[in-house]
């Protein structure tokens, strides 16, 4: 099978089975997210990460994923597949053995070669979105535990497939459901939940011992009604 110049080629028996790099799926991720077209299969689950293939074929596939605060995938890799990943929405965090964590930003594709082991998070008190492409398309994935700075691989009871690499066929899309999808009022009550929310008394104190900012958010016809805040950044 002819190739192009960055694609990867396999011989299997006696075929040659060609798949995508981790730059060309950067490119899938990027072209998928700008496109729209996923928007309305997004849902949010409380209790895990949600999850849907959404596209395949022979040579890759992709996934779409959603996270609220807090949720995360554990140290884990793809097997022999290498892989993209693009945040759609909020801000996601990436953890590496014996490395700082690094943020993945909105429109920054992150690449990764087969056997390419990380923990990715949601760290942020907001949802976030990202979008996900291998090759070959996923079928096989390890988990591991951190031990200092190294990775052992985790075992794993069949009830505890929990994570989108343990998926091996296509989701169809699915309906709200009110067991499994969250209200945006559940949404940003599972983010306030996060935050240390302070007293007006309290605020005032934190600002003249320590020094601290206010910031202001208020629309300009709120802080017109209830009163400018002497001192405060407003944004």
């Amino acid at each position: 099978m002819a190739t192009g110049a960055v694609t990867k080629s396999i011989q299997i028996g006696e075929t040659e089975q060609a798949f995508r790099t981790p730059e060309e799926l950067a490119t899938i991720v990027v072209r998928f997210a700008s496109n729209g077209s996923w928007t309305e299969k997004v849902r949010l689950q409380a209790d895990q990460r949600w999850f849907e293939r959404v596209h395949i074929e022979e040579d890759y596939d992709i996934w779409l994923i959603s996270w609220l605060p807090g949720q995360s995938t554990g140290f884990h890799d793809h097997g022999a597949s290498s892989g993209a990943l693009v945040v759609a929405s909020g801000i996601l965090e990436e953890h590496r053995p014996g490395e700082r964590p690094s943020m993945i930003y909105p429109n920054r594709p992150r690449v990764f070669g087969p056997g390419y082991a990380h923990d990715v998070r949601n760290s942020s008190v907001a949802p976030a979105i990202s979008i996900h492409a291998y090759s070959p398309p996923l079928d096989e994935m390890n988990e591991y535990e951190l031990e200092g700075r190294r990775l052992v691989p985790r075992k794993r009871t069949s009830d505890e497939a929990d994570t989108v690499e343990r998926e091996p066929q296509i989701q169809e899309p699915r309906l709200a459901c009110a067991n499994d999808v969250l209200s945006i009022d559940e949404v940003l009550a599972a983010a306030r939940a996060r935050l240390q929310r302070l007293s007006p008394e309290d605020a005032y104190a934190a600002v003249k011992s320590t020094g601290a900012i206010l910031v202001d958010i208020r629309p300009e016809g709120q802080r017109a009604y209830e009163g400018e805040i002497p001192g405060a950044l407003v944004v």
